[in-house]
């Protein structure tokens, strides 16, 4: 039993070095078409058992990346940065990150802008309109339900950004 045990370690090596190869493979070809997910699962598949696999932190970052999670692609780059610097895929992915975020927090704050402009504007056009608006100072009932629904899908810092905004629009509507 020793000597079968001393001949299985070194295969068991081999064996998991083997699916790593082929669940980092998998998770390559995933991102390729798209299945952000699925990849991201592999990934941490991999990382699991290896938590320093570059390749395995590097692609489950493109899957967050994909996911629009860009706190979590951001993780993974900087713990693979931290331990080579020199990574310029990694230095090259985490900067289209900064900027899709960027974008996302600017479009997350037109897009608050456009909803809150519309729909906390007093409507002319019917009596029950203007007498709702006029009670509540402006803002329907189902407005904050709609700002509440649509900011459960928001980063923490966008919805702060949103409450400073609904804050300041608040205040320019106050007499």
């Amino acid at each position: 039993e020793e000597a079968s045990a001393a001949v299985d370690k070194p295969l068991q090596k081999e064996l998991e070095t083997l699916a790593t190869t082929c669940k980092l493979n998998r998770a390559a070809c995933l991102l390729k078409c798209n299945q952000y997910s699925e990849a991201r699962v592999m990934c941490q598949e991999v990382l699991a058992k290896d938590p320093g696999n570059a390749k395995a932190l590097y692609r489950r970052a493109t899957a967050a990346h994909g996911l629009s999670d860009y706190e979590g692609a951001r993780q993974d780059l900087n713990r693979l940065l931290q331990e080579n610097p020199g990574n310029v895929e990694a230095r090259r992915l985490l900067g289209e990150v900064k900027e899709a975020q960027k974008q996302y927090r600017q479009d997350a704050r037109a897009a608050a802008s456009r909803m809150l402009e519309t729909e906390l504007r007093p409507r002319e056009d019917s009596d029950e309109g203007a007498a709702a608006a006029e009670g509540a100072g402006g803002e329907r009932p189902s407005t904050w339900m709609m700002v509440l629904a649509w900011t459960a899908c928001l980063p923490v810092d966008a919805c702060s950004n949103l409450w400073r905004l609904i804050q300041q629009r608040s205040a320019e509507r106050r007499p």
